[in-house]
């Protein structure tokens, strides 16, 4: 007996050098791009906050809830079920919830009533 290793070690290992090298070309870009332009950057952080976002989500939505609702005694095919509509349920709560906040006078870009104004927050 080994460690108990699964599936194919050398898609793991290229994987890795996958995102080694990803890096990589990240650290490059920094030294290639104008310092003044901060769109490739935000571009950048949001793809890289996406991916840990969906990473995250999957994770969460494939091994905790759906094995939750196993647990519980629901089927495969419910548990996927139950888990997709609340997942996206979820999801329009927070939609409806945003719109809620935004409508008592919070716009989006986070500068409230008198924002600017003299004497008002900045």
């Amino acid at each position: 007996g080994g460690m108990g290793v699964e599936g194919n070690v050398g898609l793991a290992f290229g994987l890795v050098i996958g995102a080694g090298l990803a890096t990589l070309v990240g650290a490059a870009l920094v030294f290639v791009a104008r310092l003044s332009d901060t769109r490739l950057l935000g571009l950048a952080l949001g793809a890289s906050a996406g991916v840990m976002i969906y990473v995250s989500f999957v994770e969460i939505f494939a091994s905790k809830a759906v094995g939750a609702f196993e647990d519980a005694g629901y089927s495969g095919a419910e548990a996927r079920r139950y888990s997709t509509l609340l997942f996206f349920g979820g999801m329009l709560g927070i939609y409806f919830l945003d719109l809620l906040v935004h409508t008592m006078g919070l716009p989006k870009d986070g500068c409230g009533r008198g924002c600017g104004e003299p004497g008002g927050p900045q």
